[in-house]
């Protein structure tokens, strides 16, 4: 495993279980050899620029990478239901090795 929050989900924001929304953002997180986060990259929106900045504040504060030789990315998919609380994480294939960092 990757990566562990500690049985921690993001929670469902309050305007979504409101509205009766339900949908999904996409991340690619990019970690370095400490396990510390590069960065995030938003890959799909769940429409809501506030509800996109909340999963990406979880996937920053809440979970920990684990150390590695080399860098590698995530891609992280959170899903949310209005009928539930909170939401579901899904860590995709790890893709390991050198990144492009954005001219770094």
């Amino acid at each position: 495993m990757i990566a562990a929050g500690g049985g921690l989900a993001p929670v469902v924001p309050k305007g979504a279980q409101n509205q009766g929304v339900s949908g999904a953002a996409s991340f690619l997180v990019y970690v370095l050899p400490s396990g510390q986060v590069e960065r995030i990259e938003l890959v799909s929106s769940s429409g809501r620029d506030a509800w996109d900045r909340t999963f990406l504040q979880f996937i920053q504060q809440q979970i920990r990478w684990r150390a590695n030789d080399v860098p590698y990315r995530v891609p992280v998919e959170i899903r949310f239901d209005a009928n539930h609380t909170h939401a579901e994480i899904q860590f995709g294939k790890v893709q390991y090795g050198a990144m492009n960092t954005g001219g770094r």
